[in-house]
């Protein structure tokens, strides 16, 4: 029986994961700088922070750390809040949940204000609550906090509650923490075959997920 979903949403939802591989040379382009082609890889694996500090270093920006995230912010917020589209069948999806009373949440790495505004302007489907990783201690690779604070907004029990991932570590986190588990795919899985093994089922369409038969 299912009552309820976590959705994530960047990947899962939006078709976002290949904005984040721009955001360098989006924001940097604001300020006048042509980044380098790279750009991206060189940063892959540093924190916000520590691009920030990176662009300041590499590009002697006369900017504080501060400043600096307050303009990739200001970039990332535009983009949600302008752009971003839902991927295919996910308003179709969504307006099934409603037909048969299903409650739905979001727990994204994303801020929660951006992912609200995000989803508000593309859907009329009435989260319970939007919840980030911004506001947690760790992040989804390390714990399922995330998915534990909404799942007490959904307020029901966690068998009844499916996770929608699309990402390799949070969808080991979401079963580790006891949550049954629907691979989402996207165009940037680099993993597909240990995203398969890893979860409950797998879908190429978030329209596929067989309602009437968990």
């Amino acid at each position: 029986m299912i009552s309820g979903i976590i959705f994530d949403m960047d990947g899962t939802l939006l078709d976002s994961l290949g904005f984040w591989q721009t955001v360098p040379e989006k924001y940097l382009a604001s300020l006048g700088i042509k980044a380098d082609k790279d750009l991206f890889k060189q940063i892959e694996t540093f924190s916000l922070r520590e691009s920030a500090a990176f662009f300041i270093e590499k590009f002697q920006l006369a900017l504080t750390i501060e400043q600096v995230l307050e303009g990739i912010d200001r970039t990332i917020e535009k983009f949600y809040k302008e752009e971003v589209q839902l991927k295919n069948s996910v308003a179709e999806f969504l307006n099934l949940l409603e037909k048969h009373h299903i409650k739905a949440a979001v727990a994204t790495s994303s801020p929660a204000h951006i992912a609200e505004a995000a989803l508000k302007r593309l859907c009329n489907f009435e989260f319970v609550c939007f919840e980030s990783c911004n506001d947690c201690v760790q992040g989804k690779d390390e714990s399922a906090e995330v998915y534990e604070k909404a799942l007490v907004k959904l307020n029901l029990p966690k068998d009844e509650v499916w996770v929608f991932e699309d990402s390799l570590f949070a969808i080991k986190t979401a079963k580790n923490a006891g949550f049954h588990v629907c691979a989402v795919a996207d165009s940037y899985q680099p993993d597909v075959a240990a995203i398969k093994a890893a979860a409950d089922c797998y879908v190429s369409n978030i329209i596929d997920f067989q309602l009437n038969e968990v």
